[in-house]
């Protein structure tokens, strides 16, 4: 009896994501060159369906582009050495990005590297509920959301609207971005 090999994924729209889930956002529109930059070897072909499905579980989903930037997925990627990989990637592509939100431990993470360089990197939450880490000058618009007053309280909307501001918002992807393409599906172990 043959095998008979399964049909390649065809490509589908995006997807949107980003509560309870982590990502990077990379300053490229080349997703083969980001899974390069990972060294991710089993990345393999994957609808937005499947992937971020994925991302939610063990995966880490490589987007397809989104304008100049490509999204990293995965929740697992939140136990990722962050500063280290943002300083990684903006060394290669000259801007890369971190968000976390985990809603159940009130945790709620971003950063911001350039040209290898960590610009801004800000941990809020946990039992705490305050900033863990707050590296770096607040952004325009971390400081219209009140980053820095005594009554700030991180949350999962913030988190939305802060990568919203420096990148994409990856809760509204399917309004704003219609072009179907498949990205790239990589497990970590």
């Amino acid at each position: 009896m043959g095998m008979t090999s399964m049909p390649a994924p065809q490509p589908d729209r995006p997807a949107s994501f980003g509560y309870k889930c982590s990502w990077y956002a990379v300053r490229t529109n080349d997703t083969d060159a980001v899974v390069a930059a990972l060294a991710w070897k089993d990345a393999a072909p994957s609808t937005w369906f499947a992937g971020i499905e994925a991302a939610y579980v063990a995966g880490v989903f490589i987007t397809p582009p989104l304008g100049p930037w490509t999204l990293v997925v995965g929740r697992v990627l939140f136990d990722d050495d962050v500063p280290a990989r943002l300083k990684q990637l903006s060394q290669a592509f000259g801007e890369a990005q971190f968000f976390t939100t985990y809603r159940a431990r009130k945790v709620h993470v971003w950063g911001l590297a350039r040209s290898g360089s960590l610009v801004r990197h800000f941990v809020f939450g946990g039992y705490n509920v305050q900033p863990v880490v707050d590296l770096g000058e607040p952004t325009p618009i971390e400081r219209t959301l009140g980053i820095g007053t005594d009554e700030f309280a991180a949350n999962e909307f913030q988190v939305m609207q802060i990568a919203g501001a420096w990148s994409v918002n990856p809760s509204e992807l399917e309004e704003r971005f219609k072009q179907p393409g498949l990205g790239r599906l990589s497990v970590l172990s």
